[in-house]
């Protein structure tokens, strides 16, 4: 049924029209609050294994031989024993602390010599830790860094050393390539 006066004030359910055509869009509306966080979720399982890596190089295992006396000469004494040694690398190694009553200066003054096989492959000077006592070890008057001389010979040398005193001459770095 159908109403024809326009305004229609019966129980009948007009007709529906032809749908129109759409709209221009709308501006966007303005964006919502963030929701709460969800729970964490379980842990999942264990991933598979990676795969092995390359095995490298077999390097050396550096290890130092037996430490070995140095012979001292020109009236050094060892305060503590005064050694060398040499590792699979062809590394050597000094320590000890030799020492020696000066009474007057002195330069290039031998304090032993390395043998074959211990020696540098060039001339080599350190700096080293000296102190300088008068007559007794405990009664430091001075001390700092000097310079060691050790030679392709294996002359093992105090380049200078003041007058008056008993010197004490730290060994222990000294660090150098052996000769190939």
């Amino acid at each position: 049924m159908s109403c024809t006066s326009g305004k229609c004030n019966c129980s009948c359910t007009p007709e529906k029209g032809e749908r129109g055509l759409p709209g221009i869009q709308g501006d966007p509306g303005i964006q919502g609050i963030q929701g709460i966080q969800g729970e964490t979720g379980d842990v999942g399982p264990q991933g598979i294994q990676g795969i092995q890596g390359n095995p490298g190089t077999p390097g050396s295992d550096a290890s130092f031989g037996a430490w070995i006396g140095l012979v001292l000469v020109n009236g050094w004494a060892p305060n503590t024993p005064v050694e060398y040694c040499k590792n699979d690398s062809e590394l050597g190694l000094l320590r000890g602390r030799p020492t020696k009553l000066f009474n007057s200066s002195v330069s290039n003054d031998l304090i032993g010599t390395l043998p074959v096989g211990y020696r540098p492959s060039v001339d080599m000077r350190f700096p080293v830790y000296w102190v300088k006592t008068g007559s007794s070890i405990t009664q430091f008057k001075n001390n700092g860094w000097m310079t060691v001389e050790l030679t392709t010979t294996g002359e093992l040398r105090m380049i200078s050393a003041g007058p008056d005193g008993q010197v004490l001459v730290d060994l222990s770095s000294i660090i150098y390539r052996i000769e190939l």
